[in-house]
Formats: C-alpha cells, structure tokens, sequence
C-alpha cells in the first residue's frame, strides 16, 4: 500500500497507508504489543479514518476523523493516562499533542484540555487566560497554543536553575545529588575519626607515661 503519512518518535514510526490502516514499526514495546489490531484495518473496515498518532514516554493516542480519541500502552496504578477525561470524550477534538508525561487537545470550538500522570513541572496547569487556539504543539514538558489572533502561549517548564545537560537532565539536582553523596562521606569519616581520636586520646592522658608517648 502506497504509504501517504508518517510521524517518528523516539524509537518507532507510524506509518499512515492510503487505504487507512496505521502500522507501527521500531523497537518493540507497549506501542507495538498493546496497539489496537483494530489499527490494521482499513477505512472502509472500521468505519472511521485515523488522522494523528501522538506519544507520551509509556503511550499512544490516536485521533479519528469523527473527533474521538483512543488510547493504549502502559496503564498501572501510577499511570491511568489512558483513561480519557469525560469532557474529552463529549467533544469534537480536531488535533492532539503530547509530551513526556501529557496529552493535549485542540477542539473544534477552538478550547484546550489536557490530562496526564505527572504534573511537577506545571505542564497540567493551563493558563487562566487562553485566548481560543488555533493550533498546539507540544513537546516534554511544554505545551503551546496559538491563539486564533495570532498570540502565542507557553506553559509547563519554565527552566531550570542551573541549565540542563545535552540529554536534558536538571544539573542543579545532579549537583545536590553529587554534594549529598560527598558530605554522606565527610560525615562518616568524621565519625570514624572522633571515635579512634577520643579512645587514643582519653588512653593516652589516663595512663600518660611511656603510654601517653607511644600512642601520639
């Protein structure tokens, strides 16, 4: 089948076919063992077109061109990002986005949701005043919207203190890592060295002497 649309995620490809069906290829993982076979169906077979296929870290999201979204992957106790907020479901949504940890949604009525199982980087927290959308994008823990007259809103990460690394790690929290793990060590052998420095001492002074001059 003539291949129409792809989008690539970090170790997987959609792939979009003429005839409807939606493959997935790359590493194997829940994205692949756990996709709907309802994917390899045709249009014409399920009744409905596939038109965007987004990711977080553990799960997928597909957006039918009836406005419904459907959802796979990972799901636990921790992880309930596959059940899809009631308000999402009873609207017509018309574009998704996603990052490590959300998803995002446009609808037809220009107004934005999002759900997802982390929010310690503000990335669940939509602005108080959003202009109505006319397109979002996201990416690991930001979400934009562009608003219908042209402005452009940003919320989730604002930074980080010290930077990031060139895989995005927080440096300031690997320098309070590093600097536990040293003072962990100064502790203990300050507490080794006051314990063999009060036994010498205290023996040394008790007996003094010959004792007191062998043991300094």
């Amino acid at each position: 089948n003539k291949i129409v649309d792809l989008t690539a995620f970090e170790f997987n490809i959609v792939y979009f076919l003429e005839n409807g069906k939606v493959t997935i290829v790359g590493l194997s993982s829940v994205f692949t063992t756990r996709a709907p076979s309802i994917l390899g169906w045709s249009s014409a077979e399920r009744g409905y077109d596939i038109v965007q296929v987004v990711a977080t870290k553990t799960n997928m999201f597909a957006l039918k061109d009836n406005g419904d979204v459907m959802a796979w992957g990972e799901y636990n106790s921790e992880n309930r990002i596959n059940d899809i907020p009631q308000e999402v479901e009873d609207s017509n949504i018309i574009k998704l986005a996603s990052g490590t940890y959300h998803v995002v949604v446009l609808t037809d009525e220009g107004a934005i949701m999002t759900w997802g199982n982390k929010n310690d980087l503000n990335q669940l927290n939509l602005p108080k005043s959003l202009p109505a959308s006319e397109h979002i994008t996201a990416n690991y823990f930001n979400s934009i919207s562009i608003g219908e007259n042209g402005s452009i809103t940003i919320w989730g990460n604002r930074g980080y203190a010290f930077g990031t690394d060139f895989i995005g790690a927080d440096v300031f929290k690997r320098v309070i890592a590093g600097g536990a793990m040293t003072m962990y060590v100064a502790a203990i052998a300050v507490v080794v060295s006051l314990v063999i420095g009060l036994i010498v001492g205290l023996t040394a002074g008790f007996y003094g002497q010959w004792v007191h001059n062998v043991l300094m």
